[in-house]
């Protein structure tokens, strides 16, 4: 396999960008850094030009120089500015994530704006052929776009290997995994956040001490999406005249306790409506709910520097917020159920769960957080004792083929983004238009790469474990 070469930038806050580490990696679309997650400069291709440009370094290869620049020329204009406002500074350490990059032409349309025929893709492209057996477990969301995906690897493969999958929560996964209940080839949480978590895990000492890695790589990203706020029309109306007064500009969460705390009558609602009733997913079982509270975090410090998830003050500031919470679903799915059946009056869920319901129908407006989280889905092969070489060679197969365009290109009937920016065309004729961009869709929102570490977010869950966990 292919490896390119890539550096981190995030030069202070990062041991291997401050030694100059150099970074290999196989994988063909965004590639962060294992140690801060922040997205690494491609040594072989120019960089990503993080400082507002466009990120090179993760264009398709085989786009021709010709064509890029062309595109290049035709898009900055497009591009500058775009998603209203100057990005708020993350108390993280990781950079806010960086403009989309150019896209190149696409002489396969996708279905039409606003359609729902995700339920059965045809796969297209060249399935790789496998020579041994891969295990995957992957991340239920994504179940519909893996399926005939792995019929065709199988097919392909004509009894010499086989793909065989199985779902299961990010948390679940990562426990399995790292005390051998589960023993995969590859593994696709909901975050990165999950697999750095894993590479920490299985060298500390309470979990066995191992010698090596189990993530050769820094992980590769084959989805994206991003947290959003939803509610019914009449609320999202209220919500964004008041997010405009100057105490509540970009401090979504500050916005969101005060509905908690005094209630819609307070700010600009009716009073008939009473105080929020907030749904979204338990932080210690859903990867939403865990950005969730990485979120409520990140702003709480931003105006009160040197403060930790152990801090009073931030302790009761996200407690007047879970304390409005209706029920902590394990789904995002089951959040988006309380917002339908008028159990509650906001819920946090990714996009994708959001456009869903807007495309059967549902009378929907969704608000992005000021900022939101760039969510990144990674695809990693273990490099566990149970994983043979034959097997590690097919499992990158399988991750090769799942960067292809056609097969990149299903993800967007479903409201996800594909990690390949040269797909941007196709993101913004899919889910910019119609239905799906009255419903409040962005392409470029105000966005951070990561609310929070790894660190404090284990620090999150614990504090959040003590106050409203079971």
């Amino acid at each position: 396999m292919a490896y390119r070469q890539f550096q981190c930038t995030n030069t202070g806050f990062c041991k291997k960008a401050d030694s100059r580490e150099i970074i290999s990696s196989s994988a063909v679309g965004q590639v962060f850094c294992p140690e801060c997650g922040k997205e690494l400069t491609a040594l072989d291709m120019g960089g990503n030009a993080s400082e507002g440009g466009l990120p090179l370094g993760r264009i398709a290869a085989g786009v021709g120089a010709v064509a890029l620049l062309a595109g290049l020329a035709f898009l900055v204009p497009r591009f500058l500015g775009f998603g209203g406002g100057a990005p708020t500074p993350s108390p993280s350490p990781a950079a806010t994530a960086s403009a989309p990059s150019a896209p190149s032409p696409s002489s396969n349309a996708a279905a039409s704006p606003g359609g729902n025929d995700f339920d059965a893709p045809t796969v297209t492209g060249e399935a790789p052929s496998l020579n041994s057996n891969v295990f995957f477990v992957y991340e239920k969301s994504l179940q519909k776009w893996l399926e005939p995906i792995q019929s065709g690897i199988n097919q392909k493969s004509a009894g010499q290997g086989e793909l065989k999958m199985d779902y299961r929560g990010s948390r679940d996964g990562f426990q399995e995994i790292l005390y051998g209940k589960s023993k995969p080839v590859l593994w696709n949480p909901a975050d990165t956040y999950w697999t750095e978590r894993l590479r920490q895990s299985w060298r500390d000492p309470k979990y066995g001490g191992n010698s090596s890695d189990i993530l050769p790589d820094a992980p590769t990203v084959i989805v994206t999406s991003r947290l959003v706020l939803v509610m019914r029309p009449d609320k999202a109306r209220v919500f964004e005249v008041t997010a405009r007064r100057p105490e509540y500009r970009n401090r979504t969460w500050k916005l969101l306790r005060d509905l908690a705390t005094k209630g819609w009558g307070d700010l600009g609602g009716e009073p008939s409506w009473g105080k929020l009733r907030l749904a979204h997913s338990n932080p210690l079982e859903s990867n939403s709910g865990t950005q969730t509270i990485a979120l409520i975090f990140a702003e709480y410090r931003r105006d009160n520097p040197g403060a930790t998830p152990a801090s009073p003050g931030f302790l009761a500031f996200m407690g007047d917020i879970e304390r409005s919470v209706v029920k902590f679903q394990d789904t995002t799915s089951n959040v988006l159920k309380d917002l339908t059946g008028n159990k509650a009056d906001i819920a946090i869920a990714y996009e994708q769960n959001a456009l869903a319901k807007v495309d059967e129908g549902e009378n929907l407006q969704f608000i992005y957080p000021s900022p939101t989280v760039l969510i990144r889905f990674p695809a990693v092969v273990l490099n566990a004792p149970w994983v043979t070489p034959a097997q590690a060679k097919d499992g990158q197969k399988v991750i090769d083929y799942l960067l292809t365009p056609d097969v990149q290109k299903q993800l967007i009937t479903k409201g996800f983004r594909p990690s390949r920016n040269d797909l941007r065309a196709d993101i913004d004729r899919e889910l910019n238009t119609g239905k799906r961009a009255d419903a409040g869709f962005q392409i470029s929102p105000n966005a951070v790469e990561s609310a929070a570490d790894v660190q404090a977010i284990n620090d999150l869950q614990f504090r959040w474990n003590q106050l409203f966990g079971k």
